[in-house]
């Protein structure tokens, strides 16, 4: 019986406990809304949403402390009454893929070619002309 109750108390603090950043899926977002901005600006907003997708799992893990903490020190399951960061953060994620799909779909064929040229194409500019001159 008291492995039963041991066992009951350590699934009610484990299913208490918010979820893990990694864990949490991204929504299914439409490129479509980003299709009218330019390169340079998904690439600017793809920087943003990161900084954003950061914070968010700080805030989620943070989160995931408390609970931690609330399950063993107070009642267990009381912290997860409070909001966690997983919803914004599933939102993020999707609206982060869906610039990457945009920005894959528009702009990779627009990069510029790297500005170090390969060694065999510096050999060929740089050699003399064959007849001496």
């Amino acid at each position: 019986m008291n492995r039963l109750a041991t066992a009951a108390v350590i699934t009610l603090l484990l299913s208490a406990c918010a979820a893990k950043p990694s864990n949490i899926p991204a929504k299914e977002i439409s490129s479509a809304r980003y299709s009218q901005l330019s390169c340079g600006a998904l690439l600017t907003m793809r920087s943003e949403k990161q900084s954003e997708i950061d914070d968010l799992s700080g805030a989620q893990n943070r989160k995931r402390i408390i609970d931690g903490v609330s399950n063993v020190l107070i009642v267990p399951g009381a912290a997860s009454l409070f909001n966690d960061s997983s919803e914004p953060l599933g939102r993020a994620k999707g609206e982060l893929n869906a610039m990457v799909r945009e920005y894959d779909r528009r702009c990779l064929d627009s990069v510029p070619a790297p500005a170090n040229p390969s060694s065999n194409d510096t050999e060929a500019t740089d050699a003399e002309p064959a007849d001496g001159q």
